[in-house]
């Protein structure tokens, strides 16, 4: 929970457009990781299904 508040203070003043580019970001980030084979089958399954939707 800590954790959780300590986050939202980060957050605070940022506009969609800042919060959209971290999403960009950690998406990049993630399809590096799967690229690389750094992740397990279960999460490139969870991911390709997070992308379906």
């Amino acid at each position: 929970m800590r954790q959780l508040i300590c986050q939202m203070d980060e957050w605070d003043g940022l506009t969609m457009d800042d919060i959209r580019r971290m999403e960009d970001e950690a998406k990049e980030k993630l399809d590096k990781m799967i690229a690389s084979s750094e992740v397990s089958a279960v999460m490139k399954e969870c991911a390709q299904d997070v992308e379906q939707k």
